[in-house]
């Protein structure tokens, strides 16, 4: 417990481990794992918060033959995405100067008029995002969420989730939520209308 650095069990009839990029070793800790097939790979995203006056709506740039945004975003502006190879295994997303400064260089590429330094440079966005088993490139991003019933493996009550993108994880969601009412049986039926989640701010 962070409050009280006491240590106990939880016990629950079912387990979602919807850790994101720490979801492989939540199961390395435990008696399962996901089948090769399934196993996510992980590409490294990074977006740069800027000093710039927001913009009247979003604009694209190429660089290098990738297409790049940039958008308002508060106060400022916000552009990316890059992408880059990140470790199998998943973890913290680690961001040094170099990826900063070789981003950076991508960005003024692509929006030269913008005349950005690494001084207008308020924060950096990093994470990781799922990528296809056995992709390598950090450019290829998984197109469905994961949902792995490890009852096949012979541990039941554990689920593993791994969502695809933020446009889909509200079915992702309603997905994982049918699982869990049904005690792990994976008889996923329509959505009721009723079940719509209010958007984001």
């Amino acid at each position: 417990d962070r409050l009280s650095d006491e240590v106990f069990e939880v016990r629950a009839p079912l387990v979602v481990n919807a850790a994101g990029p720490w979801a492989l070793e939540i199961l390395r800790r435990s008696d399962a794992s996901l089948p090769a097939a399934q196993r996510p790979g992980w590409s490294l995203a990074m977006n740069l918060v800027v000093d710039l006056p927001p913009l009247a709506g979003a604009v694209g740039g190429l660089t290098g033959g990738r297409f790049l945004f940039m958008v308002p975003w508060r106060a400022g502006s916000i552009a990316g995405t890059s992408h880059e190879p990140a470790p199998a295994e998943g973890g913290a997303a680690s961001i040094g100067e170099r990826n900063v400064e070789a981003f950076l260089a991508e960005v003024s590429s692509a929006f030269p008029h913008a005349k950005l330094t690494r001084d207008n440079i308020r924060l950096v966005h990093r994470g990781l995002l799922p990528a296809p088993a056995g992709s390598r490139d950090g450019a290829t991003l998984l197109k469905q969420s994961l949902i792995h019933d490890h009852a096949t493996e012979g541990v039941k009550g554990l689920l593993t989730v791994v969502g695809a993108r933020y446009t889909t994880a509200g079915a992702t969601a309603r997905a994982v939520a049918a699982l869990v009412d049904r005690g792990g049986e994976r008889r996923l039926g329509p959505a009721p209308d009723s079940a719509r989640l209010r958007a984001a701010d």
